[in-house]
């Protein structure tokens, strides 16, 4: 028999002590249209392909949440999660936090 899991999508990293509430970069996700499908349970910030197979047969992400990886815009607001921006940046691509500081 096959085991099936469920598509576990690709977990965004935050800097101890940082709420994904606060250092998403909210208003950029609507700005640009993003498309993925985001999920904050138990203070984990999870991205899911809009064409999330949401079972998979090993433990981990389906195939194409697994492409979630490889994408640029997804790698920058990482990259500005866990390194910071720079203060030239359009405060509608700031997170809460950062408005926050900036302001």
């Amino acid at each position: 028999m096959k085991r099936v899991w469920q598509c576990q999508g690709f977990k965004m990293d935050f800097p101890e002590g940082k709420s994904p509430c606060v250092e998403w970069p909210w208003e950029e996700q609507v700005e640009l249209s993003m498309s993925c499908d985001i999920c904050i349970q138990g203070g984990v910030l999870t991205v899911y392909d809009p064409s999330c197979l949401k079972t998979t047969n090993e433990c981990g992400p389906c195939k194409n949440c697994q492409s979630l990886q490889d994408n640029g815009w997804l790698s920058g607001i990482q990259s500005h999660i866990s390194h910071g921006i720079a203060e030239t940046m359009p405060y509608k691509f700031l997170s809460m936090s950062r408005l926050i500081e900036v302001l």
